[in-house]
This record gives C-alpha cells, structure tokens and sequence, in this order.
C-alpha cells in the first residue's frame, strides 16, 4: 500500500482531502502543527520549519502533498517574517524531504496570487508572474524551489488554486464571511463590483487526486475556469439565507483562470457549480455559525 503524507492535514483543503482519499488503497500520513485525533490515518505533529524532527519522523513516502502554508498577509511585520518562512523555508524543507524519501509523485498546492494583476483574461499558466501580494511572492519563491531541487525524472505537480471554498473554510475569506454576516441579518459587500474565479473544495481535492496516475507533470490551474463577480455571489447567499444586501462598488479587481491544460493533461473537470457549492457550504455554515 502506497503511503501519502499530506502537510498542512489539519488545514481546510487538506482536512477535506483526507476525508476523500481511499484509505484501502493509500496509507495517509496527516502532518501538521497540531495534534490530530483520528485511528483511520497516522498522525504526525511536526513543524516543516524542523527539518531534523521531519526527518526523523517521516522514514517512508511514496506521494507527497505539500498543502501546509500560511496564506494571509498581516501588517505586522513580525508575521508577515513568519509567513515567508513557512512558505519558502517550509517548502524546501519538505521537498528535500520528499527527494531525499525518493517519493514518485509530489504535489506543491501554489495559487493564483503569482499572477498579481493581468490585463488579459482568462490567464493561463505561461502569463508572466508578478505577485502583487507578500503572499503571492512566498508562493512563486515556493515554486522555484521545487523547480530547483527537482529533476525531469520525478513526477512534479504544481497546482494553482483559484479561490477555493466550501465546509471547514475559516473566516478571513470571501464566501466564509459573507455567510457569518449573512446568517445575523440584513449584511453589505464591499467591492462587488471585483470578480473571483472561485472553486469548490471537492472539485480541488479531486484535481490533487488525480497527480497521483498522471504522468503528465508540470504546472496547472485549478479553479472553475469561470469568471463570477461578488455581487453575484452576494445575491446567491442572500436568497439563501433570506436576507438583503448592499453593495459597494469600488476599483474593479478581476480573477479568472483558464483551465484547459488541467482538463486536458490531468484528465479532471470541475464538476460543483457555483450554485451547488454554495448550496452546500450554506448547510455546513448554517450549523457552524448558529
């Protein structure tokens, strides 16, 4: 049986991906900061930035998926550093791991943040890069590593999400926040007029999963492939959640991600409309914020 260890297991894709793996085909190892209770799946509680302690604690690996990040920019300084660690220092320390383990696949969860702002759109994968955001930049900084530890004989996936979404989603983000105000009352949307190119998490996992027989490594996107504003998406929560909303318009800010390469080479679609995906996260954050 093929092991996988996924990092950032604790976090919300990789909370997800667990649930969805076979367990009778795959061995999953869950690294993470923090302490996991589950008998279906070891668990290892490890820092990335540790690498004598990830070493010793990881011996045998066949995939690895490397999810574990920091993914908000702050204005303190002091995290902002941390931030940067984790993502850069952090992925070269597991990709040395994953190269010293001799793993047949990895998978490095990038973003669409290195993209920055484009003016032509949809964007696809060889458009310029240039990060508007110390977050993007940790992202491109981790791709590179990947790029420069590995050769053409390993099998290199890297994924970058658009805005994903869906249950196990904490607050600090778009659709998470609209359903906590949403769910209290009457709520308003700043920058509706901006555009999001969001994906749900299940049609993510899915594209994760599928890295695992392809032999068609290199660098995807992996969203929806289709261009909604918020203001949409505050219309939809609204009729949800029976409430009123009002918008405020402001620089437009778009995202939208062209998707054939995935669809193509990894042989995966996004199957969760936007509609379905926020049918289903209304039910998970009804109960989550009541």
């Amino acid at each position: 049986m093929k092991k996988i260890l996924i990092t950032g297991a604790n976090g919300f894709i990789g909370s997800n991906l667990i649930n969805k793996i076979d367990k009778k085909k795959y061995n999953v190892i869950a690294l993470s900061n923090q302490k996991t209770i589950d008998s279906s799946f070891e668990s290892i509680n490890c820092d990335i930035l540790d690498y004598d302690s990830l070493s010793e604690k990881v011996k045998d690996v066949d995939i690895v998926i490397h999810l574990a990040a920091i993914n908000k920019t702050n204005e303190s300084i002091v995290e902002n550093r941390k931030m940067l660690d984790t993502n850069a220092m952090g992925t070269f320390n597991v990709m040395n791991l994953a190269k010293e383990r001799n793993a047949e696949v990895v998978i490095y969860a990038s973003s669409a943040a290195v993209y920055g702002m484009q003016e032509k759109f949809p964007i696809k994968e060889d458009f310029n890069l240039n990060p508007s955001s110390l977050y993007g930049l940790s992202k491109l900084i981790g791709e590179q590593i990947c790029k420069l530890i590995f050769t053409k004989s390993n099998k290199i996936f890297i994924l970058r999400f658009g805005n994903v979404y869906g249950p196990r989603q904490g607050l600090g983000f778009v659709i998470p926040d609209m359903f906590s105000r949403a769910l209290k009352g009457d709520f308003e949307v700043k920058y509706s007029d901006s555009t999001r190119d969001f994906i749900y998490v299940d049609d993510a996992t899915d594209a994760i999963q599928k890295c695992f027989s392809s032999s068609s490594q290199g660098t995807y996107n992996i969203s929806s492939g289709v261009e909604i504003s918020i203001e949409k998406i505050a219309e939809i929560i609204g009729k949800l959640s029976k409430r009123n909303f009002k918008s405020f318009k402001a620089d437009i800010n778009r995202m939208w991600l062209d998707i054939k390469e995935a669809e193509k080479k990894l042989d995966w679609k996004p199957r969760i409309t936007i509609e379905e995906g926020l049918k289903k996260s209304f039910y998970y954050f009804s109960k989550e914020f009541s």
